[in-house]
């Protein structure tokens, strides 16, 4: 049949291409659907999954969870065809896990990493790279922003996630993606982010009242080490995470501290929270030297003691460190215990900040001991009124209207 042939049957219905090309196109998926191994399954919440192959995975395959059978098809269906094709899937994946590999980030980060894509760009995994410009950026952003009801922290994370993924691509030359346009070209402001009701920031530190209080309950009970933890805190300046990990060899004398490391945490494939040693503070600035008052020098002594055959000051009993849930979990107990508003480990933290800055400590100091890069975290962030009534009453009543 020649070309105008074909058209003159078109034309005149002999042939109807929507029929042909339904049918071509449950050829083609019935096709991509029997190249699938893995079985499909309901789950008895009602969801359907199925097992796509995956070699970044140690088990080679990712589970897939969709709430229609018809939904699970469809992810298989658009993984065959675009399986010979760089998707937005396979450039995660191997941005993330390359950046793992090469010791870039802990497995903390990778775990984060992968609850971020989950949650917003694994429904798109399927797209080709070589298909997404930056009005998709754009336009995707901004839609999340809403739909999601994001915080700006949230939106920041998936934005840093992004231009990662958009400078891997244009690496390993499979696109140049112009991510800075699309960035530059967000039509967002700060009232277009969900913003979460903060707490009283008297809240967040023990003020002049409270604070006596929890020093002499914490120093008349050093026999629980959950206490000592809770002082050191109060009197460092230290992060809870430096604390849990703390080691005999990062003492210099009862006094000094060589801050060098942290707690990290993430949750493997099943779901289990691993906790291990990160080898180096949150941040560059973390490292650093930190003092404590003389009057506490015991405290070397008593945690020595407590834990004579381990390396960890804080010991769990197991040869390995405490973590930070024990002692944020004992912070509200002994706030209970005194009838005080609950208090977290950062609160400690901010309580010894603002005491630094109340006494007019010099400012490269307070960076120093807080592990800060300049004095306008510690102002910005970290600074709250710890004045009670009677004080601020002291200082109103003194203005001269």
């Amino acid at each position: 049949m020649t070309d105008k042939e074909l058209q003159f049957a078109i034309d005149s219905g002999i042939i109807d291409v929507a029929t042909i090309q339904e049918q071509f196109d449950m050829a083609k998926r019935e096709e991509n659907l029997s190249k699938h191994k893995y079985e499909i399954w309901k789950g008895k919440n009602g969801c359907w999954y199925t097992n796509l192959p995956d070699n970044t995975k140690p088990n080679k395959r990712r589970q897939i969870k969709r709430k229609t059978k018809k939904e699970v098809e469809d992810v298989i269906v658009d993984y065959y065809e675009n399986i010979d094709k760089y998707t937005i899937d396979r450039l995660f994946h191997e941005w993330n896990d390359s950046r793992l590999n090469k010791g870039k980030i802990t497995q903390s980060t990778h775990t984060r990493n992968n609850t971020i894509y989950n949650t917003h760009l694994s429904k798109h995994g399927y797209i080709r790279v070589e298909d997404v410009d930056s009005l998709m950026i754009t336009e995707f952003l901004e839609n999340e922003v809403f739909s999601k009801h994001l915080k700006k922290k949230a939106f920041l994370n998936l934005k840093g996630l992004i231009k990662g993924m958009c400078l891997y691509a244009r690496r390993k030359r499979i696109k140049i993606i112009d991510f800075e346009g699309a960035f530059l070209d967000l039509d967002l402001a700060d009232k277009d982010f969900d913003r979460t009701e903060k707490r009283n920031w008297q809240t967040q530190v023990f003020n002049e009242e409270e604070l006596p209080l929890v020093m002499e309950y914490l120093e008349k009970n050093l026999y629980d080490i959950r206490n000592v933890a809770m002082l050191l805190l109060l009197i460092s300046g230290l992060r809870i995470g430096e604390v849990c990990v703390l080691q005999f060899d990062d003492w210099e004398n009862p006094v000094t501290i060589n801050i060098t490391k942290t707690e990290t945490k993430y949750k493997d494939s099943k779901g289990k929270v691993h906790y291990e040693v990160k080898p180096t503070p949150k941040t560059y600035a973390g490292i650093r030297q930190v003092v404590i008052p003389s009057k506490y020098n015991y405290i070397y002594n008593i945690l020595r003691n407590k834990a004579a055959d381990s390396k960890f000051c804080f010991d769990d009993g197991k040869g390995g460190f405490i973590h930070d849930y024990v002692i944020r979990t004992w912070f509200y107990r002994v706030c209970d215990i005194l009838d005080l508003p609950r208090r977290s480990p950062h609160d400690a933290r901010r309580t010894y900040a603002t005491m630094l800055l109340n006494n007019n400590v010099n400012e490269m100091f307070i960076v120093d001991q807080l592990g800060h890069t300049n004095i306008s975290t510690t102002k910005n962030y970290y600074y709250r009124d710890m004045r009670n009534v009677s004080s601020k009453l002291k200082i109103v009543d003194n203005l001269d209207f």
